[in-house]
């Protein structure tokens, strides 16, 4: 059994290998004075007046200076003013500045707009003659940012397009890049695993058939991965050791440097070789110092960070992560600061000095606050630009259409006067004949005028509902983040006060619960609703959670009779979370009963859906008397969620409580039921 649940989470965790790919391929491309590439790409941009040349210059500038790291939006300034320019131009320089604005997207992790730009890419180009690499390009794109958006079917759909293109026109490379797509998006569906091996081994064979050495490089790391994510670590190290063959055979530095520390994380993540690993991890580095790559360096620092970590070298570990602080804030990577910081925390709460782990604890949290903030900046500046340029684009849309009318016009009347010059004794028929034209042409543009003026209208609405439907999203999941801090401030109170009365093995077993619960948490953050049965998978963790913190003073019960309609009833993650919360904290636990029961019980008819939740407590007028009523904080941001899901949604979300009594007025506990009218598929 034990076996069964860590293949599970390898397989959930095979994105590691993905991510590791993707960094390959930046790593395997050298690059020279980056700094001066940029200023004379901006060089030639001044110098340039004709808009496809402008267009071009324009992309490459993008490129270079996401490249660079910089920390505004430069690159994204520059790539939005390319697709503008190219609007004008030809479908295929548009569709190229489009689909380069969705890889800077899908680099900043905002995969929904990058989808939407590859997408619009590939129909921009798809019906025309030729431009068989591009398509293949863009389809592929389309693939990789489906998959990062764990849009599987859609990301099998677009690497397939360009799976066939590739084996029409016999293009080895691209039929290489189709099916390393489709293998990572199938390795990452349950129970498609060995159908997706089948697709890397292909792509493994293809690299090696046309003796593309970076290639081959690439699907050996990739397959690798896979296997050491399922415990196969000899299997995933002989690929790895491929990979350093070839990039010595290369003279590929930095490849070679990637293929020791893909052999040192097999090493470290197998467990029982410490040393080996540590010494796979310093030959890395050692390459890393020697070409200058500051922050493959500090990855390989924090690698041997956490190896030290591991053997209880706390001392060492410590130093090590000084290092990777110091260069972390040199390059200004607030993501490296933040897990660097998170794990000194953990080490100083090894060694039991809690004012330190708590201000490194601190210090993660603030830098994780701040990669959040810009996260979401981006993500409404991407929704805003998006609206612009749907904006635009119907403009143009409707401009297109007024011109191909008034040529249509144009065509008419010179074909009207060549008749009129010809044959002159109709002269007068001919002219009474134009007159009735005319009048039914004012007729007609008139009507069309009207026509059009409703299309415009009927557009702008829609553009306004879909502006606000993103902005609801949005507040939706804004509320959905401040939840969960409350939540994970009392979990962690409860481990502080566990590992304070030394009771080290209930700690342990409360942590590895807890990340259980914040995986599933995290899964679902980016989704401003889920169904059901996620949310009471949920629950049962967090219940589990409050059961093993106050020593099973109490027990419960989920009865999910609808769990095949569970997948279409939707609701905002974490609903039922505060209700639970109440039911434990200030329905059963201050009581004095021997049997404390928690149960949540599911009926639903075909229009509505009731989720109860019951317990045996002291009951609401008991805890009002003790002078504890206070209105907890995520009574109150469930309220606000609630609200928003029921201006967002078709179905609508309201609640109630009972107040349970016997004969003689007793309490006998709460009821609180959560109706869910409709349902919706999520």
């Amino acid at each position: 059994m034990k076996e069964q649940v860590d293949i599970k989470y390898k397989r959930k965790c095979f994105w590691v290998g993905c991510l590791r790919n993707a960094i390959l391929c930046f790593l395997f491309t050298p690059i020279v004075s980056a700094q001066s590439e940029i200023d004379s790409l901006y060089d030639k941009l001044a110098a340039e007046h004709e808009d496809s040349a402008r267009v071009v210059v324009m992309i490459e500038l993008s490129r270079e200076l996401h490249r660079m790291s910089r920390n505004d939006d430069e690159d994204l300034r520059v790539a939005i003013e390319a697709m503008e320019t190219a609007e004008t131009q030809s479908p295929v320089l548009y569709a190229r500045a489009v689909d380069n604005l969705g890889l800077l997207y899908r680099f900043y992790q905002q995969y929904r707009e990058a989808i939407t730009l590859h997408a619009r890419a590939y129909e921009l180009i798809a019906d025309l003659e030729g431009h068989a690499v591009d398509k293949m390009r863009y389809a592929n794109n389309a693939g990789v940012a489906c998959r990062y958006n764990s849009d599987y079917d859609m990301a099998v759909t677009y690497h397939m397009k360009a799976l066939h293109l590739a084996e029409k026109e016999n293009n080895t490379r691209n039929i290489e890049i189709a099916c390393n797509g489709i293998g990572n998006t199938l390795i990452a569906i349950p129970g498609k695993e060995e159908e997706g091996l089948a697709y890397l081994e292909k792509a493994l064979g293809m690299a090696k058939q046309v003796g593309n050495q970076r290639g081959i490089a690439i699907q050996n790391l990739t397959i690798g991965g896979y296997y050491d994510q399922l415990g196969q670590h000899d299997k995933a190290r002989a690929y790895f050791g491929e990979i350093l063959k070839i990039n010595e055979t290369r003279k590929d530095a930095k490849g070679r440097a990637m293929g020791l520390k893909a052999l040192g994380e097999s090493y470290l993540a197998e467990g029982t070789d410490l040393e080996k690993s540590a010494r796979y991890f310093n030959d890395a580095l050692t390459v890393f110092k020697e070409i200058g790559d500051r922050q493959q360096q500090a990855y390989t620092l924090l690698e041997l960070g956490d190896l030290n970590s591991r053997k209880m070298n706390y001392a060492r570990s410590l130093a090590l992560f000084d290092q990777v602080n110091e260069i972390a804030e040199d390059l200004n990577d607030k993501a490296l600061l933040q897990s660097t910081s998170e794990k000194t925390s953990r080490i100083y709460e090894a060694l039991h000095n809690y004012p330190l782990a708590l201000a490194h604890y601190k210090k993660a949290r603030d830098y994780q606050d701040s990669i959040n903030l810009t996260n979401q900046m981006v993500q409404i500046s991407a929704i805003s630009r998006r609206y612009d340029l749907d904006k635009k684009e119907s403009e143009i849309a409707l401009l297109k259409k007024e011109q191909s009318i008034q040529e249509m016009q144009l065509e008419r009347h010179s074909s009207r006067l060549k008749s009129r010059g010809i044959i002159i004794v109709l002269l007068i028929a001919l002219f009474v004949a134009l007159l009735i034209v005319l009048f039914l042409q004012k007729k007609n543009r008139n009507a069309r005028k009207k026509t059009e003026e409703l299309l415009i209208e009927a557009e702008s609405e829609r553009l306004k509902a879909v502006y606000e439907k993103n902005l609801a999203e949005a507040e939706i999941l804004a509320s959905q983040m401040r939840i969960n801090p409350h939540f994970l401030f009392n979990c962690l109170n409860s481990i502080k006060n566990l590992i304070q009365h030394n009771r080290n093995k209930q700690a342990i077993k409360y942590l590895v619960m807890l990340a259980r619960f914040s995986r599933l948490v995290l899964e679902t953050a980016s989704k401003p609703v889920h169904s059901l049965s996620e949310e009471l998978d949920l629950i049962k963790y967090y219940i589990e959670l409050e059961k093993n913190r106050f020593d099973d003073s109490f027990s419960y019960t989920i009865d999910n009779p609808l769990e095949e309609q569970g997948e279409q009833i939707c609701l905002p993650s974490l609903l039922l979370q505060p209700f639970v919360e109440n039911a434990i904290w200030h329905g059963l636990l201050p009581g004095n009963k021997e049997v404390k029961i928690l149960s949540i019980a599911v009926e639903g008819t075909e229009y509505e859906t009731k989720i109860r939740i019951d317990d045996t407590g002291v009951g609401r007028f008991f805890a009002s008397r003790t002078g504890k009523q206070h209105k907890s904080r995520g009574t109150e941001i469930n309220d606000k969620r609630i609200s928003l899901f029921n201006k967002n949604h078709p179905n609508t979300i309201y609640y109630e409580y009972i107040d349970k009594k016997d004969d003689l007025g007793n309490a006998l506990g709460t009821t609180v039921i959560i109706h869910i009218k409709t349902t919706c598929q999520s």
